[in-house]
């Protein structure tokens, strides 16, 4: 019975450990320092939608397996002039650019105009759903929806991170021209971005739950003897 109760007390501290490593929340990545909002109020890549449309993108990739929770990026409308519509979109890696797998999308219809600094943050919350593998490449990019040439159209900025930090091979940029994404080296002005999601249970709480139950099943044929 002794040892009974010490497997049920391995299998309680099993699931417990797994339920705690899933319910909190972490920072997959960030460029904008530990406040999280440290970015430029002016500076920042130009995502418009007229005959000469930009889409940008910034990449990143996890240390770890984990559950997206969402997305915080900072945008503001270019001008009153224009309007928002655009994309985001999560896709995989394609031989280090942005590939073609949609893993999530969120609409923008609308953002704060440029006198709005307080309002720059956009979330963007995931269904809950998107799996997120450790040491694999994922790209955030930003697409105009409305790629006319009637005014108004599309004109807002992804604003950069102030962050001293190089980021060799994390932004890209596509344009109608090239029809392709191009890897941008422009030192320190990589649009911000930060990334949260919930840990996956680490294998090692799997694996004494397992053994748990191996042991419980044991004990229980050996008490049917």
């Amino acid at each position: 019975m002794k040892r009974m109760k010490g497997w049920m007390a391995v299998i309680v501290f099993s699931a417990n450990l797994m339920m705690a490593t899933s319910a909190t929340a972490d920072l997959i990545y960030n460029n904008m320092g530990t406040s999280g909002a440290a970015y430029s109020l002016t500076g920042g890549v130009a995502v418009y939608g007229n005959s000469t449309y930009q889409a940008a993108a910034v990449a990143f990739t996890p240390s770890g397996s984990f559950t997206l929770s969402q997305l915080t990026v900072p945008l503001k409308l270019w001008d009153t002039a224009y309007v928002a519509d655009s994309r985001v979109d999560l896709v995989t890696d394609s031989s280090g650019k942005p590939g073609t797998s949609v893993l999530e999308s969120w609409i923008i219809t609308s953002l704060s105009p440029p006198t709005a600094p307080a309002f720059y943050l956009q979330t963007f919350t995931s269904t809950g759903s998107t799996q997120l593998l450790s040491g694999t490449k994922y790209w955030v990019e930003i697409t105009p929806t409305d790629t006319t040439t009637s005014f108004p159209w599309t004109k807002i900025l992804w604003l950069v991170s102030t962050v001293s930090t190089v980021e060799s091979g994390n932004f890209a940029t596509k344009s109608p021209s090239s029809g392709t994404w191009t890897i941008v080296s422009n030192g320190n002005n990589v649009p911000g971005l930060t990334v949260e999601g919930t840990p996956v249970p680490i294998p090692a709480a799997a694996w004494l739950l397992g053994s748990g139950l191996v042991g419980l099943v044991g004990l229980r044929r050996r008490f049917k003897k």
